[in-house]
Order: structure tokens, then C-alpha cells, then sequence
């Protein structure tokens, strides 16, 4: 479909890092955290174990919405993001003061928040947590993942979640357990989460915006779904240090062990995305095509604007 034979030929190292070099224009590269920056975890004393899926939805969704301003700037309120379909909730709280030397930045939020799914994927401990994120050692806010009311998530749920159904995160063998795309994506409202045929092409229909349109189809190896979730994230951060307003040509993401990789790009003769579009492309592809899908596996995909595609890629063991 969007990918010929030869090109899996190519995505073995180093051929992968050379393509990828040709490809993308050099701003679209994960940007280095602040000096001074660093996070700490805290586990709850109490062992209360969150679905995996549910945390990388949570914080695939909050990178894509809360993406877009500048990258430096400061963070003013509280946030929060729910994912009430698999009962998981984010909270992002300022601790610093409003005349202290550092402030929490939207940097700090947001490589905060992927540096430590990225420690508890690799630790393998999905429960309710916290981050701290400090500047010079001085805390300047605190990200933490909790487990919504039970009454909230039965309403919302109805009984179950296909996400259950996910396979089980990979292991490093630690114990421990507008009218066009780029407008209309800025706040999409989350489509529930409910059972689909499990088919090897499909669609999806944006339900507020009908001329956006996502296709996909499954081809080749079944892949974790933390591989899938954690390549999401990456693509999805480096292209945050960029305004949300810049026109979007293309990212590469790696998933947390190395071994996925995916590609999406603009298409050039369509009308022109942004990267806050295409941060929202990654994630309706992360609740459409995988979670709703109950699918892990090498796919295909593309997305259309009134009828004209304005963007395509393709996630690949590697």
C-alpha cells in the first residue's frame, strides 16, 4: 500500500538512520531536555495497578492536546487529562511559586511526562504514580497518574474495554512489576472506545469533522503494544519544540526498546498540516487504529482532508 517491498529492506540499521536523515528536514528531532532538568518517581505505598493502555493513551492524548505553544513557555494552571473508557487520570500540578527564579515550563511538562512512561514501561510497573519535575534541583511541579471514581469509570465504560484484551507491555526483564486538519484537530473530543470488527483494512470518520478521514491496514508482525505506544509519544514530542502553527513535513518515532519504528509525513500537493494536526493524526491513530482496533501489529495508514490525502505513514518492527 504506502510501502513498497524494497523500503523494509532499507530500515535496518544503519540504512534506517541514513533514510531517515534524507528524509526529514533536521528541526524534527527529539529535543534535548533543558539544562538542570530531571525527574524523580514516586510509587503510591499502596500497590494500586492502572491499565497500561489507559497510561499511554492518557499521556499520548495530554502530549498531543497540550502541545503547541512555545516550547519554553511558562505553565500557568494546573492540567488535567482523563481517559475514563480504561479508568486512568493525569494531573499536572505547579508547585513553583509565581516569583521564583525557575517556573515550570511547558518543556518540563511535557518531557516529564514522556521521560516517565518511559522509566515505568522499562521498569514495568504500571500503578499509580507521581513525577517530580525539577530545575536545579528545585521542584517546579509534579506529574501524577491516578485511578478514576469507580462510578465514573462504569458510566463511561459500560462494562468492559477492548484494551484489556491489549498484549501485556514489554519487559526489560526488571520484576518490578477549522476546516482543514490543522484547525480542526486542535481539541478533538475523545470518540468512545468501544468493540469494532477486528478486519485488516479499516476507517475511521472523524464524528464532529466528517471530511477528516483515517485509513489504515494491517500488514506483516505483531509488535507490543508498549513498542506501538511508546513510538507514538516519541514522534509526538519531537515535534513540541516547534509552535503548533508550523507547517508539519514529517517524523520519525522509536519505540522505548529500540526495535519499532514509524514514519508519517505530509503530503506535499494536499492542503498543508501543522504540527498540532499532525500530533492529533498520531493520536486518533493510537485510539482508532490500535486500541479500538484491539490490534498491535505492523500497519499502514493514511489521512484525508475533504477528500484529499494530506498525509500517510506506516509503523515497522525493525
Amino acid at each position: 500500500m504506502l510501502r513498497s517491498n524494497y523500503l523494509a529492506l532499507l530500515l535496518s540499521p544503519p540504512c534506517f538512520l541514513l533514510l531517515t536523515a534524507l528524509t526529514l528536514p533536521p528541526a524534527y528531532s527529539a529535543p534535548r531536555p533543558p539544562d538542570g532538568f530531571r525527574i524523580k518517581l514516586n510509587y503510591q505505598d499502596v500497590d494500586e495497578p492502572l491499565n497500561p493502555a489507559g497510561i499511554y493513551l492518557c499521556a499520548i492524548e495530554a502530549l498531543a492536546v497540550w502541545a503547541g505553544p512555545a516550547w519554553d513557555s511558562t505553565v500557568d494552571q494546573d492540567r488535567g487529562m482523563e481517559i475514563p473508557e480504561l479508568n486512568v487520570g493525569l494531573k499536572t500540578v505547579i508547585i513553583a511559586e509565581p516569583d521564583a527564579r525557575d517556573q515550570l515550563k511547558l518543556s518540563h511538562v511535557l518531557l516529564g511526562l514522556y521521560q516517565a512512561v518511559l522509566a515505568i514501561t522499562e521498569d514495568n510497573r504500571f500503578r499509580v504514580f507521581s513525577a517530580g519535575l525539577y530545575k536545579d534541583d528545585f521542584l517546579t511541579g509534579v506529574l501524577a497518574f491516578h485511578r478514576l471514581s469507580s462510578s465514573v469509570a462504569r458510566s463511561e465504560e459500560g462494562g468492559g474495554s477492548e484494551a484489556d484484551d491489549a498484549p501485556p507491555p514489554k519487559s526489560n526483564g526488571n520484576s518490578n512489576n477549522n476546516n482543514d486538519a490543522s484547525s480542526s484537530l486542535m481539541n478533538p473530543p475523545p470518540p468512545p472506545i468501544t468493540s469494532a470488527a477486528n478486519t485488516d483494512s479499516g476507517h475511521y470518520i472523524h464524528p464532529r469533522f466528517p471530511w477528516l478521514r483515517l485509513d489504515w491496514t494491517f500488514s506483516g508482525r505483531r509488535i507490543h503494544a508498549s513498542d506501538i505506544f511508546t513510538t507514538i509519544m516519541d514522534a509526538i514530542v519531537s515535534t513540541a519544540d516547534e509552535l503548533g502553527t508550523r507547517h508539519f513535513l514529517g517524523v520519525t518515532g522509536v519505540s522505548a526498546f529500540g526495535d519499532v519504528a514509524m514514519n508519517f509525513h505530509g503530503v506535499t500537493w494536499a492542503p498543508p498540516m501543522t504540527n498540532n494536526g499532525a500530533q492529533n493524526v498520531l493520536l486518533m491513530v493510537a485510539r482508532e487504529v490500535f486500541v479500538r482496533q484491539r490490534r498491535f501489529q505492523e500497519v499502514d495508514f493514511s489521512f484525508s482532508d475533504h477528500g484529499r490525502r494530506a498525509g500517510e505513514g506506516w509503523f515497522l518492527e525493525i
